[in-house]
This record gives structure tokens, sequence and C-alpha cells, in this order.
């Protein structure tokens, strides 16, 4: 079956090979969940060069004209709905305080458009942005966003509102609620086949059971984690959780591998430029490092994690005051 794109200035044109549709573009930019360069998003429709690639780009370039997709700017890419689109302004309000009063914005201008899904998404970067310092107001963004979800039929929402919600429910204590939460979140993940979300659920499961002390499963499940985020290509979250993998090898003994998992994971965030992550994991090292007794180089590792923490700063306030327009 043919599929016909249209354009104002020429018409209708048929293509003779089969064209991925709209639906099919937000999906793959939905399971992503992440910007997609144009490449990687052809690479993800399977489309080759010659008129499949022709078409398919005419039929972004019309979802670009009618709102469907957004281009963001700064990071070249197609991002879906208003999450995305308000992404850059997110990117130059680095402290937590702006960060909310950036995203309350968001979900305003997202409940005024209708817009259902990026309802969803603020509310649910509502909670994660004011887990550590308001756990409470958290936990209510991540509840809203569980029933908004569950209102609206929305079940990838529904998914990634539970997982934020296991998330604040770990990071209070609350293990077996949590548990119950990532559990539920990983079963909408796998029905949905989207193997990115099953394994941020059982990063989850695995950090709860690490926790408890069961160092087994949290070896396991942290493992499994790493792997499956590696194989869709989530490089950032991987490395993220590969470091998680090395303190769960840590607290099971074996110190060496956890010590050389650290440093692949720092050497994958600096490549990416990710400081807030090199710092975490410099943290984790120097925690690892004293439990085994070396202080000295504990005490490096703190010093490290500190002097990135702080290099990040400036670089905020410049964004802040300075590049306004650089998105």
């Amino acid at each position: 079956m043919n599929r016909r794109l249209s354009n104002k200035s020429k018409g209708l044109r048929t293509y003779a090979v089969e064209i991925p549709s709209r639906d099919e573009v937000l999906g793959a930019l939905e399971e992503a969940g992440v910007p997609l360069s144009d490449a990687e998003l052809l690479e993800r429709l399977g489309v080759k060069d010659g008129e499949e690639r022709e078409g398919i780009e005419r039929r972004i370039g019309a979802m670009e004209r009618e709102g469907q997709v957004l281009r963001n700017r700064r990071l070249n890419a197609l991002v879906c709905d208003l999450v995305h689109w308000l992404w850059p302004l997110w990117l130059r309000r680095c402290r937590t305080g702006q960060l909310t009063e950036a995203l309350t914005l968001a979900l305003a201008a997202a409940q005024l458009t209708h817009s259902e899904r990026a309802t969803a998404a603020m509310l649910i970067a509502l909670a994660d942005a004011a887990r550590t310092l308001n756990p409470a107001a958290a936990y209510g963004y991540a509840r809203r966003a569980a029933a908004h979800c569950e209102q609206t039929g929305e079940t990838a929402g529904l998914a990634a509102a539970l997982s934020s919600l296991g998330s604040t429910l770990l990071h209070t204590g609350q293990f077996d609620h949590a548990d119950g939460c990532f559990r539920d979140a990983e079963a909408l993940h796998a029905t949905l086949g989207r193997p990115r979300g099953v394994a941020l659920a059982r990063r989850g499961r695995g950090l709860i059971a690490l926790e408890r002390g069961d160092t087994e499963a949290a070896v396991e499940l942290l493992d499994d984690a790493h792997r499956a985020l590696a194989q869709v290509g989530d490089r950032h979250e991987a490395a993220l959780t590969l470091a998680l993998h090395a303190r769960a090898l840590a607290a099971d003994g074996d110190v060496r591998h956890a010590l050389l998992e650290l440093d692949l994971a720092a050497g994958v965030l600096r490549e990416m430029r990710a400081t807030d992550g090199e710092a975490a994991v410099f943290s984790t090292r120097a925690d690892v490092l004293a439990h085994a007794g070396l202080e000295t180089q504990a005490r490096q590792a703190r010093a490290k994690a500190r002097s990135l923490r702080r290099a990040t700063a400036p670089c905020a306030e410049h964004q802040n005051a300075e590049t306004s327009h650089a998105c």
C-alpha cells in the first residue's frame, strides 16, 4: 500500500515504498525518552536511503509545521510535546528553585493547551525536581500524575508516574510501597514493549534490594538494568546504572571490580560532559574506598566530586545571565 504525502506547493505525491506513519514517528520519539537526531530517528524507524528517506523527511517536515513534533535547536534534535519545547529553559535554570518555577509554568501551559501527555510529563518532572528537598511535594506531584494518567488512559504516562512515585518512596525509606510501584511500572512498560522503562524500573528495584542488604539481588537487578540501557543506546543512564552496580558489588565484597566499573562510568559521563553525573560517580567511589579502609584515596575522590560540582555553577550563571538566546 502506498502512502500519499501532501505538499501545498506541489500537490499530492505518491511513493511506491511504504513510508512510516505519523503515529510511528511519534511512537519512536516517545519510546526513546530522549531527544533524537534525524539520523537516530530514521535508524529507529528502519528507513533506508532513496525514496523512503525522502518521503519520511517530507512527512517529518509536515509534522513540524503542524506542531506535532518540535525541533530543539540547541540539540538539533526532533523532540515531542511541550515538555521538550521548554527544555532549553530548564537547562538555563539549574538551581532547584528556578527549575521548579520553570516546570510550574510549563505545567500551566500544558494544562491551558489541553496537552494530556505534557501535563503528565510536567507533573512527573516536578516530582523528580522536588524529591531531594521536599519529598512530600514530590509524592503529591507523582500521585497527581498517576491519577491524571489513569483518568486519561495514558498507559505510558502511568508507568512513568509509578516509577517516579517509587523513587520518592525509596528516598523516604518506604521500601515495600516503593517496590510495589516499581513492579507495577515494570509490568506496564513490558506490556507496552518499552525496554528502557523496564530497565529503569528494575534499577529502582535493585536500589531497594541494596538498601535492604540483599546484595546478591541488587547486583543481579542492576546488572540487568545496565545491560538493557546500554542495548537501547541510553549511554547516560547506562553509566549511572553501572555506578550503582559498582556500589552493589562493593557491598557484596568485590571492591576491585567495583572500582573498575566506577572508572568506566566516570569516563563515559566525562565524555558526555555530564558533570553532575560524574560528580555522583566520584562520590560513590569515595564511599567505596572509605568502606575499604582506603581513606587517603577516599579523600581525593571526595575532593574531585566537590570540584566537579563547583565547576557546574559558573556555567549555569553564565547561561542565566548571558545566553538566554542560545537555545
